[in-house]
């Protein structure tokens, strides 16, 4: 696979309530800059029994940045209790790592995006020694990738690959990240769930109300708008409303990567520019 071989499994990590910071090296750890020969002795296995970790406080890492220009990118571990399904092992059994599902801060790409495949499906995720949870010292990250055979149809599989490397300071465990039991996981998973109740009533009362007021914004000719679609954002503009039932025409001429939310450099090469009726609280002004 693409540069380093490794092998193609579908990275199915965790449950997550959301998480924080982390490590040190025991003996089996990898150290410093791996290699190829390390790259090829790594695999992704289940982890049984699941075990479970709390995370007491939101753990960002950084990615340096990758060329000239560019901007160094976050991954972050959400505060919260994790139930950790996956693990990166040494295939001699030296040390395995466990697998956390991390936010990153923008979309990452990987394998081929433009007419002879496109990647989607991204999940980012550290990996934490089991003993000393010292963080591994590189991102890991699972996508499918869609290939186009010679007779046009297609084909998918899942993969993952190594993303950044993070600094030997931030994979230092420095007490953020500790074991809990099952009893205890499920009273942290329960709070959170009620927690996140909470904050999903508020919300939704503050998306209502976004919805009321850029309603009258979208509706004006010229709008330009944006709407997630999968992987891809749509970009259009108004060209006319309904005066009988308040829908918009929108002329969708763009269709890009999101980069939160955002328009991107990154744009899908089957797309095809199409007019469309549809409600304007179906779609976002693209600056908001």
């Amino acid at each position: 696979m693409k540069g380093q071989a490794i092998s193609l499994i579908l990275l199915a990590v965790v449950m997550p309530t959301r998480a924080t910071d982390a490590t040190t090296s025991r003996g089996g750890a990898l150290e410093g800059k791996l290699r190829t020969k390390d790259w090829q002795q790594l695999a992704i296995d289940p982890t049984e029994p699941p075990r479970q970790i709390e995370v007491a406080r939101d753990v960002e890492l950084t990615c340096p940045a990758e060329g000239r220009g560019s901007s160094p990118r976050t991954v972050t571990v959400l505060k919260g209790a994790y139930r950790i399904q996956r693990r990166l092992d040494r295939k001699h059994g030296e040390a395995n790592w466990l697998m956390v599902p991390v936010v990153s801060s923008r979309p990452v790409l990987f394998g081929y995006n433009n007419s002879a495949g496109r990647t989607w499906g991204y999940e980012h995720t550290i990996a934490i020694d089991s003993e000393s949870l010292t963080i591994f010292p590189r991102e890991v990250v699972s996508y499918t990738q869609e290939w186009s055979r010679l007779d046009r149809s297609r084909w998918n599989e899942s993969t993952w690959a190594f993303g950044c490397e993070f600094t030997a300071s931030e994979t230092r465990n420095v007490g953020a990240m500790r074991w809990v039991s099952e009893a205890q996981y499920q009273a942290i998973h329960d709070e959170q769930t009620r927690q996140g109740a909470r904050e999903a009533s508020d919300v939704s009362r503050q998306h209502i109300q976004t919805l009321d007021r850029t309603r009258p914004l979208k509706s004006q000719i010229g709008a330009q708008l944006c709407k997630e679609s999968g992987p891809l954002l749509l970009h259009g503009f108004t060209e006319k409303r309904s005066p009988d039932n308040g829908k918009i025409q929108i002329r969708i001429w763009r269709a890009s990567l999101s980069d939160q939310g955002r328009p991107s450099s990154v744009v899908s090469s089957d797309f095809r520019e199409s007019v469309i009726w549809d409600d304007p609280d179906n779609w976002s002004l693209c600056d908001s």
